[in-house]
């Protein structure tokens, strides 16, 4: 019987350790069926079948199609960009993830929320309504892409 305690212990110990987060990195550029775009990157916390999911889910959850951005993950200090989490740039169709940890930690909830609320902004831009995307008027950035929830200076899925 102790024998048994012991392996159960030794079960739960080793569910109960955290493991780091899995990083991903793309040398080539990726695209999907839909045309989206990935840009060689990396420090992505996401895989790039997430970022593809993502896009058909904010679609999904907007009730609209747009032709796909392309996405990277930069530097914003190496791109002279200011300490946000993300970027769209409507001109180029781009969306920029910040690696850089200039906000708060960055972890897969960073990355995914952030990611959402830039598909809403492009998705609204191609949709022809850039006045709404440009000053968050969209009640649909609250409901597909709030954006980045922090508790504790940690970036968590709300």
């Amino acid at each position: 019987m102790p024998k048994y305690i012991l392996l159960i212990l030794l079960i739960l110990a080793g569910c109960s350790v955290d493991n780091p987060p899995e990083i991903n990195t793309y040398d080539e550029p990726m695209t999907d069926a839909y045309g989206l775009t990935l840009e060689p990157s990396d420090e992505m916390y996401i895989s790039f079948e997430t970022v593809s999911s993502l896009y058909q889910n904010t679609m999904a959850c907007m009730g609209m199609t747009a032709r796909a951005a392309t996405v990277a993950w930069k530097s914003f200090s190496e791109q002279f960009i200011g300490g946000a989490w993300g970027v769209y740039i409507s001109t180029g169709e781009l969306i920029w993830i910040n690696t850089d940890s200039t906000v708060a930690q960055r972890n897969v909830a960073s990355d995914t929320e952030t990611l959402k609320h830039e598909y809403v902004h492009h998705i609204l831009h191609m949709n022809g309504m850039g006045e709404e995307s440009h000053d968050h008027a969209s009640p649909l950035f609250k409901k597909c892409g709030q954006g980045v929830y922090v508790k504790d200076g940690i970036p968590t899925a709300k």
